[in-house]
C-alpha cells in the first residue's frame, strides 16, 4: 500500500510539473485558436454546401489571424495562401452550432491553427509577426483641451464621457474619477503630471502603463487627437491624429470615433513593440543562478517557452550557476517585453563577470524570475 502511495504521489508531481511547464505554450497557442467563424453556403446538395462551407471557414478564420498577427501595413502587402495551403496550418476544429437542409449549410466553427506551422510560413514569406497579447491593460486618461487649459476630471468632458459609454475593451481601461484618482493625476496641466503617483495610479488599476490622451476640438468641429507615453518623468509623444467631424451621425460622435481609432493605434503599436522579424536575428547571453537542478530545469523550459526564443544553448554549468546563449528573432526590447510577461528578468550584472573578459564584445546579463522565487 505505501509503495501504492509514492507511485500516485510521484505520478501528482510530474502532473504539475507538465501543467507548469506547459502554461506559457498554451497561452501562446490560445492566439491561434479562431471562434465562433460564421458560414452559411448553398450548393446543388447538402454534402457539396457542407465542404465548401469547410474551407470557407478556414480562409475566414486565417483571415482573422492575420488581423491578430500583423499589421495593417503588413496585411496590405500580405498575399492571402490557396486553401490547400491553410487546410495544412490547421490543427483541428469543430463545429459548435449547424444547420442543414438539402442544399444549404449553416454552421458555427472553431478553428485552431497549429502555432509552430503558421510562424514557419510566415518566416518563409519574410513577413514579421507579433503573437503576443498584453498580458495587462494600458489606462487611458482622456483631457479635453480648450485654448491652453486642460480639463480631466470635468462632468462635462465629452472625451471622457466617450470613453465611459464606449463598448468595453481588455486592453484600456478608464480610472473612476475618485478622490484618489484626482489626487493622482492633476487637471491642468496634462503634462506636467508626477511620475511616482501615476505609477500608483498604475499599478492601482493593474495596467501596464498610462496614456494620456489629450483630444483638442478645432473651430472647424474636427477634433484634433495627441497620445503620450508617461513611461518616463517627461512624456513621450506617441502620435497625433485628426478626426473630421463631417462624417458625424447621430450614433457616432467625433469622440466616438476617436476612441475606436485610439485603440486601434494602442493595438497597432503593441504589434510594432513585440512582433517578430524573420530577418532580425539577434542573441543575448546570460548567467542564471539557481539553488538544484529542478530550479534551473524549471527556468531553462520557462526561457525556452518563451515566444520568439529560438534556442537556449548552456555554454557553461556549475552545481548552482549556468552560462547560455538565447537565441531569439526580433529586437531586445522585444525580448524584455516578452520576458516580463513570461515573469522573467534580464538585468545587466551588477558586478563584472568573470565570464565577460572571456567572451569580447559580449555582456552576460542576470536572468531569474521577477518574483525571485523559482
Amino acid at each position: 500500500m505505501r509503495d501504492i502511495h509514492k507511485v500516485f504521489s510521484l505520478l501528482r508531481t510530474v502532473f504539475c510539473a507538465v501543467i507548469f511547464l506547459c502554461t506559457p505554450a498554451l497561452a501562446q497557442s490560445s492566439v491561434y485558436n479562431i471562434d465562433s467563424v460564421e458560414v452559411d453556403v448553398s450548393a446543388s446538395n447538402a454534402v457539396e454546401a457542407r465542404e465548401k462551407a469547410f474551407e470557407e471557414a478556414q480562409i475566414k478564420a486565417f483571415e482573422e489571424l492575420t488581423e491578430r498577427l500583423l499589421t495593417e501595413q503588413e496585411r496590405a502587402a500580405f498575399v492571402m495562401p490557396e486553401i490547400d495551403v491553410i487546410s495544412g496550418l490547421v490543427q483541428d476544429f469543430e463545429v459548435t452550432n449547424e444547420q442543414l437542409s438539402a442544399v444549404r449549410y449553416k454552421g458555427v466553427y472553431t478553428i485552431r491553427f497549429r502555432p509552430s506551422a503558421v510562424q514557419n510560413y510566415l518566416e518563409r514569406s519574410d513577413m514579421p509577426y507579433s503573437d503576443v497579447t498584453p498580458s495587462r491593460p494600458v489606462l487611458i486618461l482622456p483631457y479635453i483641451q480648450v485654448g491652453v487649459r486642460t480639463s480631466l476630471w470635468q462632468y462635462d468632458n465629452p472625451f471622457m464621457q466617450a470613453w465611459s459609454s464606449a463598448p468595453s475593451d481588455k486592453n484600456t481601461i478608464l480610472p473612476l474619477g475618485d478622490l484618489l484618482d484626482v489626487t493622482q493625476a492633476k487637471d491642468d496641466p496634462a503634462l506636467r503630471y508626477d511620475k511616482m503617483m501615476l505609477d500608483k495610479m498604475a499599478a492601482r488599476y493593474q495596467a501596464d502603463t498610462v496614456i494620456i490622451a489629450i483630444a483638442e476640438p478645432l473651430p472647424n468641429e474636427d477634433l484634433r487627437i495627441t497620445l503620450y507615453d508617461t513611461e518616463n518623468v517627461t512624456p513621450r509623444h506617441m502620435h497625433s491624429l485628426l478626426i473630421p467631424a463631417d462624417t458625424e451621425t447621430m450614433d457616432s460622435t467625433v469622440y466616438d470615433r476617436a476612441v475606436q481609432e485610439i485603440r486601434a493605434i494602442l493595438k497597432q503599436e503593441w504589434k510594432v513593440q513585440t512582433q517578430i522579424n524573420p530577418a532580425q536575428a539577434n542573441h543575448v547571453r546570460a548567467r542564471a543562478q539557481f539553488d538544484n537542478i529542478q530550479e534551473w530545469m524549471r527556468l531553462k523550459q520557462s526561457i525556452e517557452n518563451v515566444s520568439g526564443v529560438n534556442s537556449v544553448i548552456v555554454q557553461g554549468l556549475k552545481p548552482k550557476e549556468a552560462i547560455m546563449r538565447i537565441e531569439f528573432a526580433g529586437s531586445r526590447e522585444r525580448l524584455n517585453t516578452v520576458f516580463a510577461q513570461a515573469g522573467l528578468n534580464l538585468t545587466p550584472p551588477n558586478t563584472i563577470n568573470p565570464y565577460n573578459a572571456q567572451l569580447a564584445g559580449d555582456i552576460i546579463y542576470d536572468i531569474n524570475f521577477t518574483n525571485g522565487v523559482y
